[in-house]
Formats: structure tokens, C-alpha cells, sequence
């Protein structure tokens, strides 16, 4: 996804968990760069100290006190990618991925109102995303990506947690099913790019 997309999801986040609004920008944390198999080296849970790191000395005003609002943020980032290209954070052989076909026939064919689209991710993200705490929503990122990614094993499912389990100072013991949001924005893409 963009990066406005990426910063608006962060901007729903931080109001609905009462987070300062400037931490919305660790939304786009891991597109810090663009490098070869970018979505490999920069998507993925175990890496989150090192963006955490690298970030917040690439951007010092950004705030980085709270490893918890950071986490949600480059949760919510995994999340928006899955459906626009393959993201390989559980390896380069295993991608998540539910790309809706009309917005991957209308990225290679054309050009469509960015404006329109945020609109209407923004009402599918306030609708549609209502977790009860950080902790249940980052699993629930977790747990959906694991759901969109062939041959996963639980064992990868779980490493990746204890990536965010560390990282945060948090347990990942609730979730958040995102199922609903899943299907709301896969066909609000769909049939947005249908119809530009």
C-alpha cells in the first residue's frame, strides 16, 4: 500500500488506543528504504528492533517512548501490504498474500484517485477494526497473515510472536479475529479498482 494509506490506518490506531498522533509515522517505518527483496529484509517480525533502531535515528522527532504503539504501528504495516503484493515475513519462500484481482489488473494498467481510495479505507478501517487492547491486535495481524500464507507452520506463527512478544515487553495471549476487516477490504478494493 502507500504510505498515505499506511499513515491513515496508523492515524485510526492511535485514536482508537489513545495514542499520540505522531506515532502514525512508525506506520511507514518499514519502507525506510526500497532495496532488492525489500519485503523480505525490512517486512518481517523479527526485524522490528532493528527498524525501531534505524528509524528513530533516521527520524529523531519522532516519539519512541511507547515499543507498544510502535509495535501496533509496524503490525498495521504487515497488514495493509498483504494485499498489494506478496510479503515475506515468515521468509523468502513463504509470502502472505490476498491481493484483490481488479487492483492488481489495475496496477499494471492504469491510474486511479488516490484521494477516492483513502476515503474509503478510512471508513473500512473505522468500521471494521475495534480490538480490544494492542496486544489482541497485534496477534490478530499475526494469526490473519499466517491465515493468507500457504504451508505456514505453527512454529513460524510462534517465533513470530515472541518477536513481537519481545520487542513489545508484552504477552500475546488474547486476539483479535480480523477476518471481518479482511473480507470488508478485500472487496472494497476489489470493487473499487472494478470501477476506475
Amino acid at each position: 500500500m502507500d504510505a498515505t494509506s499506511h499513515r491513515i490506518l496508523g492515524k485510526h490506531l492511535c485514536e482508537y488506543f489513545g495514542y499520540p498522533k505522531e506515532y502514525a509515522e512508525w506506520a511507514v517505518a518499514p519502507d525506510i528504504d526500497l532495496p532488492f527483496l525489500h519485503r523480505f529484509w525490512r517486512h518481517r517480525f523479527s526485524t522490528f528492533e532493528s527498524i525501531y533502531n534505524e528509524f528513530a535515528y533516521m527520524h529523531p522527532s519522532v516519539p519512541k517512548g511507547s515499543k507498544i504503539a510502535i509495535g501496533v504501528m509496524l503490525c498495521s504495516h504487515l497488514l495493509l501490504d498483504i494485499y498489494n503484493a506478496p510479503l515475506f515475513c515468515w521468509g523468502v519462500f513463504l509470502p502472505a498474500s490476498h491481493i484483490p484481482p481488479e487492483l492488481f489488473k489495475e496496477y499494471l494498467e492504469g491510474d486511479y484517485p488516490l484521494s477516492e481510495l483513502h476515503k474509503e479505507e478510512m471508513k473500512c478501517f473505522v468500521q471494521h477494526i475495534k480490538p480490544k487492547s494492542a496486544s489482541a491486535f497485534m496477534n490478530g495481524v499475526i494469526e490473519l497473515l499466517a491465515s493468507h500464507t500457504p504451508f505456514i507452520s505453527k512454529r513460524r506463527v510462534q517465533k513470530a510472536r515472541k518477536s513481537v512478544e519481545d520487542f513489545c515487553s508484552v504477552s500475546l495471549t488474547e486476539t483479535y479475529d480480523l477476518r471481518e476487516f479482511d473480507s470488508a477490504f478485500f472487496k472494497m478494493l476489489n470493487e473499487f479498482f472494478a470501477s476506475h
